[in-house]
């Protein structure tokens, strides 16, 4: 009887134990950043390569009694191809005053740091970390606030000091194909919502600098915030047009139409540029506009279709 006294207290000390264990902050200090690696095309085929996107959490509101972070995207601040990996990941780490893009929503954590819950710019708030997890578990990884899948815990280890809940989704395309994974005071290592074809790269916050180990497609370790696309030309293919993105001007060709209307709006919905266009090639000088990420609107007069293409500038 005593050892089975013995035995209950000590299975409720465990789990009081287990309800009062404190976390590892994410959001840590006043400026929290992540850097994603994102396929170009989203199809795995590495034809165009990577480039780095990225999230800011920085400032603090309230909503609904609830204390937020702004959540931004940010902005490119350490780019190019020709690279010095070690160089190019102390310049990251060591600007502390990214540029700020657009706000994506807000973001708070858990008294206990455990979870980690995301407000849309629409009121739709959603869990999108949660260190409470066991093998087993379900989880429903969110791309949206409507669009969920459910995906299933196979693994809860501890590497580095800091708690991983691994999925048996994989994340990333091409050669970064790696389970999607919650990791103590760093967060998801894929966020669906944001960049469908990206994985966690690097992250910081006042306490951690975390690197994960992801490659480019020339087989090279990938710098944080690595971006080409403003010293290479890049193509986007369609059905009936081809786009071609350098630092001064997007290029566009048509195959079999000459009656569009072209748009390029910020990701704030500010139209910045339209026109017309009756010939088969167009240009549009972009030396002016602000770096970051615009989308092209082409709308084809003549079958009625609206093609929209995200451009990096």
């Amino acid at each position: 009887m005593k050892k089975l006294i013995l035995s209950l207290h000590l299975s409720l000390l465990c789990v009081v134990l287990n309800a009062n264990h404190q976390y590892k902050s994410v959001l840590d200090g006043e400026m929290i950043r992540w850097s994603f690696l994102v396929n170009w095309d989203c199809s795995g085929a590495d034809i165009w390569g990577f480039y780095s996107e990225e999230l800011v959490a920085h400032g603090d509101t309230l909503i609904n009694d609830q204390l937020y972070k702004r959540l931004f995207s940010g902005q490119i601040s350490v780019s190019g191809c020709d690279y010095d990996y070690d160089e190019t990941n102390t310049l990251w780490q060591n600007d502390i005053t990214p540029p700020l893009g657009f706000i994506h929503g807000y973001i708070r954590e858990s008294e206990d740091a455990s979870q980690l819950y995301f407000l849309d710019n629409g009121g739709n708030e959603f869990l999108i970390y949660d260190l409470n997890l066991a093998v087993g578990d379900k989880f429903p990884l969110a791309f949206s606030s409507t669009f969920f899948i459910e995906i299933t815990v196979d693994s809860v280890y501890v590497k580095n000091n800091l708690k991983h809940i691994q999925f048996d989704y994989i994340a990333g395309r091409g050669i970064n194909q790696l389970p999607l994974t919650f990791i103590e005071s760093v967060g998801p290592t894929t966020w669906a919502w944001f960049s469908y074809c990206g994985e966690l790269n690097c992250f910081q916050n006042q306490t951690v600098f975390y690197k994960n180990d992801l490659l480019l497609a020339n087989g090279l370790p990938a710098p944080c915030g690595y971006d080409c696309q403003r010293t290479n030309i890049r193509l986007l293919q369609a059905h009936n047009f081809h786009i071609t993105i350098n630092s001064h001007e997007i290029n566009l060709y048509f195959f079999d139409s000459k009656n569009v209307q072209i748009s390029l709006y910020d990701m704030l919905g500010e139209l910045h540029y339209t026109q017309s266009v009756f010939s088969q090639s167009f240009i549009i000088p972009t030396a002016k506009f602000s770096k970051g990420v615009y989308l092209l609107k082409i709308f084809d007069r003549n079958t009625k279709q609206t093609n929209i293409e995200k451009i990096i500038l």
